[in-house]
């Protein structure tokens, strides 16, 4: 990894940007960034980085911490799911290779981590598998062990988090419910009521397809679990106690850019991933627009930290944009797409 240590300029940039979105969080547009202003903002710098600019033809969309190694599962242009690499070493090789023979994923996604168990979905057919890191690394081949298969009794799921050792977060195809609660055989016993938006009434696809992008996360006893969209700005947080899930907070901020049947060049970008240990939930948040801003609206530089009341608590601005990240104790390893393939780590721990 290649240490940033040119602190001047890290400087000049950090007030740039920070001027930059107190600007934005004043502006009638972003309703939710004015909501964090009583719990303030903090720029914060990488204190770790890697360039992956060699990696071709291969867009991280989600990331994960195993021993020394960066998981990361990626996009439809490589002819593998997930890029390995080496925190102390900088290698990096590729693993679990599109397809459908023994072996192969034809579309993965749900990259997560269970306890020291490593997870992903095979989507086309609803399982959860976990792979073998050690064996990764070793022989670059990745084995499958078949977890739980999802949407056999019931509506197939779309987003999935793991929530205690027998249940799952989900969503799903169901018009009338924003998430809900997935035993391990795919039942669902519980659900959430959707989001009430006016965008919302037009046609059931789009309807459904609202809901569903949204990010999820719960608390490592299974006992809370918190689900942002990436749509509209909404976060809720509901209890869950013997597969019922019990909403005891949301925030539903007004959206911009946003029609019945899709979205507009103004749309502004919304959650893109959560993540949550004991005492707090982690949500990255971009702010950008579809079309015209400085940044792709996928890629972020706002994390905000909210207790398990749903009370925001930390507001941080991330002096370099993030597409996705992994939480291990207070560091965040962070992939980026933009301008170039890069690794950085922010270290938390002295703000928490």
């Amino acid at each position: 990894m290649r240490r940033h240590f040119d602190i001047f300029k890290l400087a000049i940039v950090a007030a740039i940007f920070s001027a930059a979105m107190v600007s934005c969080s004043d502006s009638e547009t972003n309703a939710y960034l004015r909501s964090l202003r009583r719990v303030g903002m903090t720029v914060i710098e990488p204190v770790d980085s890697a360039s992956l600019s060699d990696v071709e033809k291969f867009m991280a969309l989600g990331i994960m911490k195993a021993d020394d190694w960066l998981i990361m599962n990626g996009d439809n242009r490589s002819v593998y799911h997930l890029l390995f690499h080496n925190l102390n070493s900088n290698e990096h090789f590729f693993a679990l290779r599109k397809g459908r023979g023994p072996g192969e994923i034809n579309q993965a996604s749900n990259l997560q981590k269970l306890g020291d168990r490593t997870l992903i979905m095979d989507a086309d057919k609803n399982i959860m598998f976990e792979f073998n890191v050690s064996e990764g690394e070793r022989t670059k081949i990745t084995s499958l062990d078949t977890v739980a298969v999802l949407g056999e009794t019931s509506a197939e799921p779309v987003k999935v988090a793991c929530c205690g050792k027998n249940g799952f977060i989900t969503t799903n195809p169901l018009a009338d419910s924003w998430y809900s609660y997935t035993d391990k055989d795919g039942n669902i016993l519980s659900s959430v009521p959707a989001l009430e938006y006016k965008e919302l009434s037009g046609d059931f696809d789009t309807r459904v397809s609202f809901l569903i992008s949204s990010a999820l996360t719960s608390s490592p006893d299974g006992t809370k679990a918190c689900v942002a969209n990436g749509i509209f700005p909404a976060i809720s947080f509901s209890s869950v106690e013997n597969g019922k899930l019990t909403e005891y907070k949301r925030y539903a901020f007004p959206a911009v850019g946003v029609k019945e049947n899709g979205v507009t060049q103004d749309w502004i970008s919304s959650f893109c991933r959560l993540q949550a240990d004991g005492e707090h939930v982690y949500a990255l948040y971009s702010g950008n627009k579809f079309r015209g801003d400085s940044l792709p609206s996928w890629e972020c530089q706002h994390l905000v930290v909210y207790d398990w009341s749903g009370e925001p608590v930390r507001h941080f601005f991330l002096s370099r944009n993030i597409t996705s990240f992994f939480l291990e104790g207070h560091k965040l390893y962070c992939d980026s797409s933009y301008p170039d393939f890069n690794i950085y780590v922010y270290d938390l721990e002295k703000y928490l």
